[in-house]
């Protein structure tokens, strides 16, 4: 530790030195750093990390934290940048070697680090004077200092400047933020020869990803001005909340940081890969007023305790139900049809010999339906939907005679929404009565068989079960 001490001192004694020089020699009547002095304090910083006291600090600093094996150079770079001390130093400000080390060594002594996440999300904007607290996660604004402050913008844009964030953009959208621990473990490369798949449900990290499945359950059309957003190429799809870019920012100072999303006319609409989106109408599509921003606070809390519970029942299960869902709400066109019908499958559907399409039909018209002519209407509505469904998948050319409206988009949308809210709070139900009885022997099957009775035969069979003995079926007094 003292010989690593002694280098940092001896090295921030030469940062002084070159940056005393680069002022003499740039700027004669001793004016502090200005934003066009960037390049001389880069151009110091480049120099600098050449120098031979900067590699005696990377020589101990490897010996002390790295075993010796060529690993501190980076994470040194990387720190006396990320930590502002060049700038600090460069502008004149008193430092301490002391306090600068005990940051540094712990720094490189770490071996986890904490990733915030910054999602922004497109078409929704919500009316309350601090954060909306959801339940497992919080949307607020950002102001753009607190943006600025959080993404050290003001190192990115001398040091990194592709790292650099125009916060002067973001702070206008509602965020979603959320964090994520990593371990770290320099010493030792792992490499894992899996021939497996696991699926993946969206390109967003993990956190993120666990938002949007939130929000996926969410009623938008009940508070949408409007049902479509225009498309450059002349199509329209319907309207749902986006997350055009992730902002990402490490705790962790010696590493690299990430790349900032390109911003380049997003005053004019959000990139979607090739597409544009822009809403069709003025304003925002999701405009929540103060009212339906507690309502809907009240119900996104509610929907994470009860998927909470869902997944005590069958984790797996409402992972899938969840991520196709998610699918569904990331795509577009006949691609965002087919997950939508997929979600359903994934939560009502089940393995028969033949007759799939009859249950899902019947399942959805008892979930949705309160009538035999509604749920009469459910079936036929959600058969034209099917049928669309496995002419795609299968590859039928009736798929080129059939119209697809914007209307079977919206009705699947509100089906597969519906059916997989539904099928969660069954799921939290039977996890509550099995937690309250001390057992839980009841499988997905075995609930959604109860859904195939009618309202006539499930109480009925409701009192048999219980009049039933003990043992049922294998009875011996029954077979005399």
């Amino acid at each position: 530790m003292g010989s690593t001490l002694i280098t940092l001192q001896k090295y921030l004694s030469a940062v002084q030195a070159e940056f005393a020089r680069a002022r003499l020699a740039t700027k004669p009547d001793g004016v502090h750093v200005l934003k066009k002095d960037e390049h001389i304090l880069v151009d110091a910083v480049e120099s600098l990390e050449l120098s031979g006291e900067f590699r005696k600090l990377a020589d101990s600093s490897d010996v002390e934290f790295y075993g010796g094996r060529g690993k501190a150079d980076a994470p040194i770079q990387m720190y006396l940048r990320l930590s502002r001390a060049y700038q600090e130093i460069f502008a004149g400000e008193p430092i301490s070697a002391e306090d600068i080390w005990s940051d540094f060594s712990m720094a490189l002594s770490r071996r986890e680090r904490t990733v915030t996440y910054i999602a922004p999300i497109a078409y929704v904007n919500f009316v309350s004077s601090g954060p909306v607290d959801c339940g497992s996660f919080q949307l607020r604004r950002f102001s753009q200092v607190e943006l600025d402050s959080l993404l050290r913008n003001d190192v990115k844009k001398v040091f990194f400047p592709w790292a650099y964030v125009d916060t002067e953009e973001v702070q206008s959208f509602w965020c979603a933020s959320a964090k994520q621990t990593m371990p770290i473990d320099p010493s030792v490369i792992k490499l894992t020869f899996d021939l497996g798949f696991k699926p993946t449900f969206s390109r967003y990290p993990a956190p993120v990803e666990e938002v949007l499945r939130q929000l996926a359950l969410y009623d938008w059309d009940s508070v949408s001005k409007t049902k479509t957003i225009a498309i450059v190429e002349g199509h329209a799809v319907l309207a749902r909340p986006y997350i055009p870019f992730v902002i990402s920012v490490s705790d962790l100072l010696t590493e690299l940081p990430d790349r900032g999303p390109d911003l380049t006319g997003a005053e004019n609409g959000l990139s979607v890969g090739p597409v544009l989106f822009r809403w069709a109408e003025e304003g925002v599509p999701f405009d929540l007023d103060e009212s339906r921003t507690v309502q809907f606070a009240t119900r996104m809390g509610r929907l994470s305790e009860m998927t909470m519970r869902a997944k005590r029942f069958n984790p797996g299960l409402v992972e899938t139900i969840l991520g196709f869902l998610l699918k569904a709400l990331t795509s577009y066109g006949l691609e965002e049809l087919l997950w939508h019908i997929t979600a359903i499958e994934a939560a009502v559907g089940e393995e028969v010999d033949g007759g799939l399409t009859k249950l899902l039909r019947t399942r959805v018209s008892r979930i949705l339906g309160r009538t035999e002519g509604e749920r009469k209407a459910i079936r036929r509505r959600f058969s034209e939907l099917y049928d669309l469904r496995s002419n795609l998948v299968h590859g039928n050319d009736e798929i080129h005679d059939q119209k697809v409206k914007l209307t079977h988009f919206l009705e699947a949308r509100r089906f597969s929404r519906a059916v997989v809210l539904w099928t969660l709070c069954y799921l939290s139900h039977a996890q509550h009565v099995a937690e309250s009885e001390g057992e839980n022997a009841l499988t997905r099957e075995d609930i959604l068989h109860v859904l195939d009775m009618d309202e006539r035969t499930r109480p009925a069979v409701t009192r048999l079960l219980r009049r039933t003995p003990q043992g049922f079926p294998n009875i011996d007094e029954w077979l005399f």
